[in-house]
């Protein structure tokens, strides 16, 4: 007791600094989607992260003036410590890993349980509920009328007599044929062959009032349970979804123009800006290649007016190439490889009348990719600047290096 009293606040300062950096990546690591190795591999980043910059031998309010920058390829040099100081080392190490797995399991649990919390809040949250369509999980309809259920219902129960049990077909059926019998007798049958909704809607009700009490109310329960259990099937989706499938993901792409343009042109109605939405990642559409989505709005004001992708293209491609090579240094080569759609598996972009964005072709590409694949250092800016970036416009290259103001750049949707 006396000796964790005196390791109060060991976390602290630089330390705490250190530590924090890992905390998202141990959290997800113990939440339950990923295996027991995953939690021993971070845990053994951070041990040697920490160690790194805090010696086994330095008392626990050390710090040193600056935090230096670790190289994980460096080979360290074994110390020479005597038996009775490899023991010591033994005993204090194991102190300082039990601290820092006390450490992080304790605020990762909090992380969790702040997570939990905002599941359940999900349901009540429109923003939540509005992200949900985007992952095809759609707000349930209301609960249908007694009438309604009987309607569509597949239970028979045509009042009227039938002399064989096996020949009685569905309820909409009988429906329909009161409904044409009822509509060739009124006046306004000879003005049109189209008999209007609410006429057949009323022909429903009379001959579900015919029905007796107690049949009635069976169909008012199945309409209430079932939608109790439509209900209870949405909160599920939406508290516990989590669309890591890649096919998934890829239908959420193709959806993501419809969703996102009301919220970027009401973000301009609000604030008066233009809003442009950029989305880069592994996508399914280019076997999981890096690959980017512009989504803006409206037309620049020049005599002839130009999207986005038309008003100096070169700038465009430079900056979808950018972000492109900016995503190789935030995605693993296994988050790739998870982007991949199934063999067999047509992207949904293919038939659905939405521009597919299109990998780049370009050297750096392949070269980043390899250098994921065999760990080695990233490569440095002017290897990423050798990249050849298509064009059209010549006097592009000039404007490029400028530090002159361009004027703002409005633009419609397109992908790369």
């Amino acid at each position: 007791k006396e000796q964790r009293k005196s390791r109060r606040g060991w976390a602290e300062g630089k330390r705490e600094e250190v530590l924090q950096q890992f905390l998202a990546k141990f959290t997800q690591a113990v939440s339950g989607s990923k295996s027991q190795t995953a939690v021993e591999e971070v845990l053994r980043e951070v041990y040697s992260v920490f160690f790194f910059h805090f010696p086994w031998d330095k008392p626990d309010d050390w710090e040193p003036e600056e935090l230096g920058e670790y190289d994980g390829d460096a080979i360290m040099e074994p110390e020479d410590l005597s038996p009775e100081e490899q023991d010591k080392k033994r005993m204090v190490m194991k102190e300082k890993k039990s601290a820092i797995r006390r450490w992080l399991r304790h605020r990762a649990a909090k992380i969790r349980q702040l997570a939990s919390d905002v599941r359940a809040d999900r349901l009540t949250d429109p923003y939540a509920v509005l992200l949900g369509k985007l992952s095809g999980i759609h707000r349930p309809k209301k609960a249908r009328q007694a009438y309604q259920e009987w309607q569509c219902s597949s239970r028979s129960s045509d009042p009227r007599e039938c002399d064989d049990e096996d020949d009685k077909q569905p309820n909409s059926v009988y429906i329909e044929k009161e409904v044409k019998k009822r509509w060739a007798a009124q006046p306004s049958s000879r003005a049109t062959q189209h008999i209007p909704g609410p006429f057949r809607q009323k022909v429903a009700r009379d001959l579900f009032a015919e029905l007796p009490a107690d049949l009635r109310q069976s169909y008012k329960t199945d309409a209430e349970e079932d939608a109790k259990e439509r209900r209870a099937y949405w909160e599920e989706q939406l508290t516990t979804k989590n669309l890591e499938d890649p096919v998934a993901r890829d239908a959420a792409l193709v959806g993501l123009t419809d969703f996102a343009t009301p919220i970027l042109a009401g973000i301009e109605q609000i604030t008066g800006c233009m809003a442009i939405l950029e989305v880069v990642g592994p996508m399914g559409c280019t076997g999981g290649d890096i690959s980017s989505i512009t989504i803006a709005n409206n037309v620049n004001l020049e005599a002839k007016p130009k999207t986005l992708f038309q008003w100096h293209p070169r700038r465009m491609d430079a900056w979808r190439e950018h972000l492109k090579q900016w995503g190789y240094t935030y995605f693993t080569a296994a988050d790739l490889s998870r982007a991949k759609l199934p063999p067999g598996v047509q992207s949904a972009f293919g038939g659905s009348g939405v521009s597919a964005p299109t990998a780049s072709t370009s050297g750096t590409d392949a070269a980043i990719l390899q250098m994921l694949a065999t760990n080695v250092m990233s490569m440095s800016s002017q290897e990423l600047d050798t990249g050849n970036l298509n064009s059209d416009m010549d006097d592009d290259d000039e404007q490029i290096t400028t530090n002159s103001k361009a004027p703002a750049m409005p633009a419609q949707t397109g992908a790369a």
